[in-house]
């Protein structure tokens, strides 16, 4: 039989221990790559969701006109949320939403908000937009991953709705 001896014991568990530490740095690694690249993929969608939506709010203004479209929410939207351009500051919808409710009430160009895990955020802005007379701001909830909304032509506006 063959008989190990101590040196050769204690170098198996340097390397064991070894090998141990470089597979850990490697996963460290990886995960933290995995998740700059997520986050880029995050600023990406949303970027690409405020481009499509300011987009489709200039687009279908024609009288008359009536689109239908179904928008990939972006990374972990829960709502979006069109203030009209034209509210009044009496009977203003997004009474609740206190961070719409001040943009509102100091006049600052946002006009297109989203909620996200309880937070809100303004990401644009048209002069084109408009809601539903009765309710000047409309905040719209994500279904299955996607928001429905509809665009109403009104010639010189779009009103967005949900579908």
């Amino acid at each position: 039989m063959h008989k190990r001896k101590k040196g050769q014991i204690v170098g198996q568990i340097f390397i064991y221990i070894m090998v141990v530490i470089v597979v850990g740095v490697i996963m460290l690694f990886g995960y933290q790559g995995i998740q700059n690249i997520l986050e880029k993929k995050c600023q990406v969608e949303q970027l690409q969701f405020k481009t499509d939506i300011e987009n489709m709010i200039g687009k279908y203004n024609g009288y008359g006109s009536v689109e239908i479209k179904t928008i990939t929410t972006p990374c972990d939207y829960d709502e979006v949320c069109f203030v009209s351009v034209d509210a009044k500051k009496t009977g203003f919808g997004c009474d609740a939403n206190g961070i719409i409710k001040n943009a509102y009430d100091e006049s600052v160009k946002q006009n297109i908000f989203v909620v996200s895990k309880g937070r809100t955020f303004p990401i644009g802005y048209s002069n084109l937009l408009t809601t539903n007379e009765t309710q000047e701001c409309t905040c719209i909830k994500q279904k299955n991953g996607n928001f429905y909304l509809t665009f109403i032509g009104q010639g010189s506006h779009t009103n967005v709705t949900t579908q």
